[in-house]
Formats: structure tokens, C-alpha cells, sequence
């Protein structure tokens, strides 16, 4: 199940956006019946994604945001994410240790949203440097 403050955040944003589900799919269905565009990164199919596929299936810069549930091993997800994501682009991140922080810095993500905690859940939002469009 996606975070409340997940899709709080991103009920303010267009529907139709490209999203990249960096979660194994975990927000998924949630994002496509908020109307987005969904690329899923999952081994397994996922109902209503746009379509389903690997880490280095992603194209660079075709995503608006990223979701990322966990930094994981070597903070891959941050660096997927910016990988993938348009100049402008936001990332939600499901954690905000200094870890993450670092992580997102070295890969040049910027801090959007101060990390927080919204409903015992942790998380924080960079963006992306660039114009957006």
C-alpha cells in the first residue's frame, strides 16, 4: 500500500504525468487510478501500468516523478531516479536519514521537501536541477 502522504502529494499533480514507479510496482495501481501514466519497475506484471519493466528498460529523462520506496542497497533507487527523470523532475522517497540525503546529493538531486513524517511514515522529496519542459 502507497504512503497517505504519497497520494496526498501527488493528487495535486495533472493527471496524465509520467510516472516512474521505482517501488517494485508498490504504488503502481494506486498512481494509474490517479489518472498517471505509470512505467512500473517490477519482475512481476502489474494491473493498469502502462507497461512493466526492468531498471535499464527505463529511458533516460521520461519521467516527471519517480517514486522510490526505499533508498536500498547502494541507494540504486536515488540513482535510478535521476537517471530517469526529466529536468524539473521530482522524486518522492519513501525515507530521510542522512543517508538518503547524501545519497540524493551525489547524484544531484536537490532537497524539495524537508525529510518528514506523516502518519509514522518517513519520507522526502527532491527535485531534480533544470527547467521543466
Amino acid at each position: 500500500m502507497p504512503s497517505a502522504h504519497l497520494l496526498r502529494t501527488l493528487a495535486a499533480v495533472a493527471p496524465g504525468t509520467a510516472v516512474a514507479d521505482l517501488s517494485a510496482g508498490e504504488a503502481t495501481p494506486a498512481l494509474v487510478a490517479l489518472g498517471f501514466d505509470v512505467v512500473a519497475v517490477s519482475d512481476t506484471p502489474i494491473a493498469g501500468a502502462a507497461h512493466v519493466a526492468s531498471a535499464a528498460d527505463l529511458a533516460d529523462v521520461s519521467a516527471d516523478w519517480a517514486v522510490v520506496s526505499a533508498p536500498g542497497d547502494g541507494l540504486t533507487g536515488l540513482a535510478e531516479a535521476a537517471r530517469v527523470l526529466r529536468p524539473g523532475g521530482w522524486v518522492w522517497v519513501a525515507a530521510g536519514g542522512p543517508e538518503v540525503l547524501a545519497g540524493a546529493a551525489g547524484v544531484g538531486l536537490v532537497v524539495s521537501e524537508a525529510p518528514g513524517v506523516t502518519d509514522g511514515e518517513p519520507h522526502v522529496i527532491f527535485r531534480k536541477p533544470g527547467a521543466v519542459g
